[in-house]
């Protein structure tokens, strides 16, 4: 087996106070090779599945894995660490109505844009670092995930802060799709797990869709085969 070496920075990625510059940047390639935000008219949802109509750009693989295990575990209540622009949450809420979505991100900056982009989404957000050991949060939800985020915390091991919060929070699921060759994921949730009776370390799954990858950790038993090791 070849060994990972995984990231050893002392510095986050990115600036997050300032973040969103380089966000939007990044948006306006990306919106050139991917359809951004579901609407009404532009996809369809049949069986499961996700599929943009003709003459829309597809999803991104990460997103359209995202969305699909979301809608297939059918959670009532869904938090997004790290929710950026709010697409993700957004586009969760258009494909399945019933499911209430709640995002966090450190930025202000990045909420302003999200609450011009999405306003109906403006009373579902808030800003908070997700790093914080005493999260002001008091409610649970069925999914808490990330979307290539924690993958960027480099400072202090921090993401295994955010990581431990992300269990605090949720009820049922915990959702990664990551880069995991930037962290070792998977020994950071079986170091945490094992600690908490809460959470049965045997559930953690493995789940892939072209060239993304999603760890899942769940505290009920599922039908996704069980994965040794996320690399």
């Amino acid at each position: 087996m070849t060994k990972v070496s995984y990231n050893n920075k002392q510095a986050d990625d990115y600036n997050w106070e300032t973040y969103y510059i380089r966000y939007g940047k990044q948006a306006t390639k990306f919106s050139k090779l991917h359809t951004q935000i579901l609407t009404n008219d532009n996809f369809e949802f049949v069986n499961g599945k996700i599929s943009l109509k003709r003459g829309y750009l597809p999803l991104h693989d990460n997103h359209r894995l995202l969305y699909e295990t979301i809608c297939e575990l059918d959670p009532e209540t869904v938090m997004e660490f790290g929710c950026g622009w709010g697409d993700h949450i957004h586009n969760i809420s258009k494909l399945k109505n019933t499911i209430r979505v709640c995002g966090v991100d450190i930025g202000i900056e990045q909420l302003k844009i999200l609450c011009r982009r999405h306003p109906h989404l403006s009373e579902c957000v808030k800003q908070l670092d997700i790093t914080n050991e005493y999260l002001p949060i008091d409610n649970q939800y069925d999914i808490v995930y990330t979307q290539a985020v924690l993958m960027h915390l480099q400072t202090n091991n921090n993401h295994i802060s955010a990581l431990k919060n992300m269990f605090k929070l949720a009820k049922r699921q915990v959702l990664l799709i990551e880069n995991f060759n930037c962290h070792d994921f998977y020994s950071d949730v079986k170091n945490f797990v094992r600690k908490d009776s809460n959470w049965n370390t045997s559930n953690i799954y493995f789940k892939a869709l072209e060239k993304a990858k999603m760890m899942i950790i769940s505290k009920e038993k599922l039908k996704y085969g069980l994965k040794e090791e996320c690399r």
